[in-house]
C-alpha cells in the first residue's frame, strides 16, 4: 500500500472502550484517515515459510501502515510474552509500530526500566530488586523508610511505603506468596507532589504537578493535577529519559528533590486524559500526527 493520501492505522489496544484509544480513533478519523481498533487478545499468529499476524478479517503486516500499541495492563505473564513476541514479529514483517517493540519492552518492567536508566546516566531512586524476605529486609534497613513495588504494575496498584521492619517484613511475604519480585526503592523527600511529563520525539508538549497527601500521587489515586510549564533540567532530563528508552512518546514521571531530579518511571503507553484536560492541549492529535509522520517515513 502506497503512502501518499489516507492511512489505514490499527489501534491495538488491550481496551478496546478505553479513553485513549478512542480519543486516537477520533483524530485520525477527523484527518481522513481510517482507524481500526484491534483488541489484543484477538490476535492469531501462524508460524511458517509464510508467517501472518492476523486478527477479525485483518493482516496486521500487510493491511495497514501503522499500528499504536495500546497493549500493557494487567494480564498473565503468557498473555504478555505472547503480545510482546507478536509486536516482534509485526516488525521483523516490516511494520511500523508505535511506540517500537524494543521501547515497549524496555518500559514493560520496573526493574528493567530503571535498571537502563541508570546505565545511560539518569538518575533514579536506589532500587534493589529481591527474591526473598531477608534480603529484602537487609535493604529495607539500609534505608529506614522504602516504598516496595512489584515489576510489573500501573496506576500505583501494589505499592505501599513502610518505615519499620515489621511491616516491611508482612509486605515482603505477601509480594513473595503472589509471585512478585519486589523491588524496594528508597523514599525521596520532596514538597508533595511530582510531575508528568508527555513527551513526542524531542519534544515537551505537555505537563502537569500531581499533588496528594499520600505517597501515591497517580491520578487514579486521588492526586490532584494542575498544569506546569517546565523548563531547564527538569525538561532536559524527561528528554533523556524517554530517548534513552527508545521512545517516539512517553509519559515521564519526575520528582524534584534537594538531591537532584529524579526520573521514577518512563510509560510508554500513557494515560494522558487528566494531562490533557488540565493543559487543554489535544495530545491525541498530536501523537496522532506523530503516527502519520513515522508511517510516512
Amino acid at each position: 500500500m502506497g503512502l501518499l493520501g489516507a492511512l489505514k492505522v490499527a489501534l491495538l489496544s488491550r481496551n478496546p472502550l478505553g479513553w485513549g484509544t478512542r480519543s486516537l480513533e477520533k483524530e485520525f478519523t477527523k484527518l481522513g484517515h481510517s482507524a481500526s481498533i484491534i483488541p489484543s487478545r484477538s490476535l492469531a499468529t501462524k508460524i511458517g515459510p509464510v508467517p501472518k499476524i492476523f486478527s477479525g478479517g485483518y493482516d496486521l503486516s500487510r493491511d495497514f501502515n501503522a499500528i499504536v500499541l495500546r497493549i500493557l495492563g494487567r494480564g498473565s505473564l503468557e498473555e504478555t510474552l505472547h503480545i510482546m513476541e507478536t509486536c516482534r514479529s509485526l516488525e521483523r514483517l516490516g511494520q511500523v509500530l508505535v511506540n517500537s517493540e524494543k521501547a515497549t519492552s524496555s518500559c514493560l518492567s520496573k526493574f528493567g526500566m530503571l535498571n537502563d536508566l541508570s546505565a545511560s546516566g539518569i538518575l533514579v531512586p536506589l532500587t534493589y530488586a529481591v527474591r526473598n524476605i531477608e534480603d529484602g529486609i537487609k535493604a529495607f534497613e539500609a534505608m529506614g523508610d522504602a516504598v516496595l513495588k512489584p515489576i510489573f504494575g500501573s496506576r500505583g496498584m501494589g505499592v505501599v511505603r513502610v518505615k519499620d521492619t515489621e511491616m516491611a517484613r508482612f509486605a515482603l511475604e505477601e509480594m513473595l506468596f503472589q509471585g512478585h519480585v519486589p523491588l524496594i526503592q528508597e523514599f525521596i523527600s520532596h514538597e508533595g507532589f511530582d510531575i508528568r511529563a508527555l513527551v513526542l520525539g524531542h519534544h515537551v508538549v505537555a505537563a502537569m504537578k500531581r499533588e496528594s497527601r499520600n505517597f501515591r500521587t497517580n491520578i487514579s489515586r486521588g492526586g490532584k493535577p494542575t498544569p506546569i510549564e517546565i523548563g531547564g533540567e527538569i525538561e532536559e532530563t524527561a528528554l533523556k529519559a524517554s530517548a534513552a528508552l527508545g521512545c517516539d512518546y512517553s509519559g515521564v514521571d519526575l520528582l524534584p528533590s534537594n538531591r537532584g531530579i529524579y526520573v521514577l518511571e518512563v510509560n510508554s503507553q500513557p494515560d494522558y486524559r487528566a494531562l490533557q484536560s488540565v493543559t487543554g492541549r489535544n495530545i491525541s492529535s498530536e501523537i496522532t500526527s506523530l503516527v502519520i509522520e513515522k508511517a510516512r517515513r
